[in-house]
């Protein structure tokens, strides 16, 4: 029986109450600060950017030190690993320099990730994660197998923070999935700094005085996306195929 659009609406607010609330409460807060410092005249977006250049060393170290913590605790609120990356783009550019921090960054909060799921357990993951969180990974790495780790590094798809935890819990060694971390993690990174370059900077400026450029990056966005999740279900098919498959043989034996 198909449930109604209200039942489904009803189903997605409850499944991600907690991740909006969260997210709410961020914007909310971080809002509320930007007004009261624009207002006394702190906050302005040449004060910040000099204030980055001028402590650039403590900027970096505070921006992975929030990073961490907030994909620690807030890693099941959707997209919040590409809110920090867009963060860094904003503040140091989507250039080779804004990679490397914002890959640093990631790695840091994945190992700590590994480190809690190694020496924490499920108890741990599931207060930071939340229940439902961590039974979908679960769920997905039982399915896929755990052999497939690095592709679910790579895809935004799958709740990779806490797959990476549940990693830690695994019979995976430290070293091997710390070359998942370094190499998946890494080309998935790469690939999101690198398709902003693509962007003219007339439209990342929103210089350009032709509107139908800025409809023709939005439509080629949208068919690459399209092109990316289909493809992302075929390799998630052929994941499911491949691991009952496994799993047949292994029970036959």
């Amino acid at each position: 029986m198909k449930q109604s659009f209200t039942e489904k609406f009803k189903t997605f607010l409850k499944k991600w109450k907690r991740a909006i609330l969260v997210l709410l409460g961020i914007i909310l807060i971080t809002t509320l600060i930007f007004v009261i410092l624009k207002k006394i005249g702190i906050l302005t977006v040449d004060t910040i950017l000099s204030a980055i250049k001028e402590h650039e060393a403590i900027s970096i170290l505070i921006f992975i030190l929030v990073r961490t913590v907030a994909i620690i605790f807030f890693g099941f609120v959707p997209g919040i690993g590409l809110i920090f990356e867009t963060v860094v783009m904003l503040m140091w550019g989507a250039n080779f320099k804004g990679f490397c921090i914002a890959y640093v960054a990631i790695i840091i909060s994945s190992l700590i990730e590994d480190a809690i799921g190694r020496f924490g357990g499920s108890k741990i993951i599931v207060k930071l994660v939340g229940k439902e969180v961590y039974e979908d990974a679960v769920r997905i790495t039982s399915t896929k197998g755990l052999v497939y780790v690095p592709f679910m590094y790579l895809f935004p798809f799958f709740p990779d923070d806490a797959i990476c935890m549940l990693a830690g819990t695994s019979g995976i060694k430290w070293t091997v999935n710390l070359i998942y971390i370094l190499f998946f993690r890494g080309v998935g990174t790469a690939v999101l700094f690198g398709s902003i370059n693509i962007i003219p900077e007339s439209i990342k400026t929103f210089t350009d005085p032709n509107p139908l450029n800025y409809i023709r990056l939005i439509v080629w966005a949208g068919l690459c996306l399209i092109v990316l999740f289909k493809w992302i279900r075929k390799l998630d098919k052929y994941l499911t195929k491949r691991m009952k498959k496994y799993n047949k043989n292994k029970n036959a034996n």
